[in-house]
Formats: structure tokens, sequence, C-alpha cells
């Protein structure tokens, strides 16, 4: 475990030179007290594949990966994957909300399959995200560690994250 947490901070700090070398507008982890929901989430049976349930149809509820600052004086918000609600005529969309400005960015999904949002190597309960780029040009990437689980995952199999979201 405490080889895993090098790595991951490794990685995290390598993302974060690259968030650097730009604009950085947040950077969430445990360690930094932020908070996570994860619903509908799982790791896929080959283990290297992280999923988040998308909706069926408009009457039909998908899942939510998203990670929030416990900052109530500066909240900083970033979802993954939302798919729980139609969201200004999306239902689908990644989203980095700093006060006062909402970035967001549509998905592009199939309706009722699942949504691929961070991959692993082979034997490795290390996720990197898929980088997303929303709309106003801000990337959201980061890395998740995970228990090993497979199926379903909850917050007690996420073991540690570090999420940027940056302006190049």
């Amino acid at each position: 475990m405490k080889a895993l947490a090098v790595i991951s901070i490794g990685l995290g700090a390598c993302l974060a030179a690259q968030a650097a070398q730009a604009e950085m507008l947040v950077h969430l982890s445990r360690a930094t007290a932020s908070q996570m929901t994860l619903s509908g989430v799982a790791v896929l049976g080959d283990g290297q594949t992280m999923v988040v349930k998308t909706a069926a149809g408009p009457e039909t509820v998908g899942g939510l990966l998203r990670f929030d600052s416990a900052r109530a004086a500066e909240p900083q918000v970033v979802d993954v994957a939302n798919f729980l609600a139609d969201q200004g005529g999306l239902k689908g969309t990644a989203l980095l909300s700093t006060r006062p400005d909402q970035n967001r960015k549509g998905l592009g999904h199939t309706p009722g399959a699942a949504y691929s949002v961070a991959h692993a190597r082979a034997g490795s309960n290390l996720f990197v995200l898929v980088p997303v780029k929303l709309d106003s040009g801000v990337i959201i990437t980061g890395t998740l560690v995970t228990d090993g689980s497979v199926g379903p995952i909850g917050p007690a199999q996420l073991l540690d994250w570090h999420i940027f979201a940056y302006h190049p």
C-alpha cells in the first residue's frame, strides 16, 4: 500500500507539473480534505477500466463521479462524469465549478452504455482519468487509487485521488 501511495503521489506530481506550466485552477485530493461522491461507478472485469453508468433514457438516472472541496468559503466542484440529471439540455456532463464560474462539457455518450472515465495498467489499481477538455478550454485530469475491487465501487474502495483542473 505504501508503494502505491508513492506511485500515486509521483504520478499526481507529474500531472501537477504539467498543469503548473499552465494556469492551475483546482487540485483536489484526499490530503487536501476534499470529498467525493460515487454513484453508479464500477471497475470492469478486466480490472483496467473504470466506468460510470449512463442514463438509458429521459426518465432514467445514471451515475456520478464527483470531487469537491470541503472549504465553504471557496467551494470547488469537479464532476468527472455526471449522468444524474438533465443539465441545461445535456444529460451526461463534465463540470468544473468555482465561485462564480461554471464550466461544462457534454460527454457525448451512448444512452444506457457504460461511460469510460479512467484506465489502469494490467495488475495495477492506479487509474488515470481520461482527460476532458471543457467548452471553456479548461482540462480536467487526475489519478484514482482503488483497493483493487472489480465491479461496483463506492467511497470505501477509493483509497486516494488527485484531481486537477487547469487552463493550458
